[in-house]
């Protein structure tokens, strides 16, 4: 009878701990799956920007909200201007950052480095064929801007156009030998 109830007690306690791994290892499975699906990751909201094409991306900052009604308030301050549009660019609002940079270039027509950050704005968003058309256009301001050569090979290897960006790092090379650009073209043109 002793025997028969020590048995029963460690069967009990065999099932007290079967069931507290069980739990642990579900438990360890939910928070993977989690994981996973993303829900710890920085939430995301939907708009539309003024061109009526609807954006998915994170939550803007406070600080571009403060430059956005900085801006606002002061719409010919080329400064604001452009600090609102680098900032959407580095945090991932292309198509709201394109339009703040075009805003800018109405106000200083012809400054090759903001056309060349709208230029990646547009090969952000996977928009090739433009992203040429605004790497050029930057040529036509600064024809040795070094970027924009540069981003006219890598925006032409995306679209399978090697030769076409063989071009462009050879020009990037040709025109600043010792450059960090450089070295990483001559890496594209091996």
């Amino acid at each position: 009878m002793t025997d028969k109830l020590n048995n029963e007690k460690l069967n009990l306690e065999l099932s007290k701990s079967n069931v507290i791994k069980i739990v642990i290892v579900l438990s360890v499975i939910g928070v993977l799956i989690l994981v996973f699906a993303g829900v710890f990751n920085s939430p995301e909201a939907i708009y539309v920007d003024r061109f009526n094409n609807i954006q998915t991306s994170k939550i803007k900052s406070p600080e571009i909200i403060q430059l956005e009604k900085d801006v606002r308030n002061n719409p010919n301050n080329k400064d604001l201007l452009l600090k609102l549009a680098n900032t959407l660019n580095d945090n991932g609002f292309y198509q709201q950052a394109i339009v703040k940079y075009g805003d800018y270039l109405k106000i200083n027509p012809g400054n090759a480095d903001v056309i060349v950050d709208q230029g990646v704005c547009y090969f952000n968003l996977k928009q090739y064929e433009k992203a040429v058309e605004i790497f050029k256009n930057a040529l036509k301001y600064d024809s040795t801007h070094q970027i924009a050569h540069f981003n006219l090979g890598i925006v032409n290897l995306n679209l399978g156009k090697k030769d076409e960006a063989v071009k462009w790092f050879k020009k990037v090379i040709e025109l600043y030998p010792n450059s960090e650009f450089s070295k990483r073209a001559k890496e594209f043109v091996k």
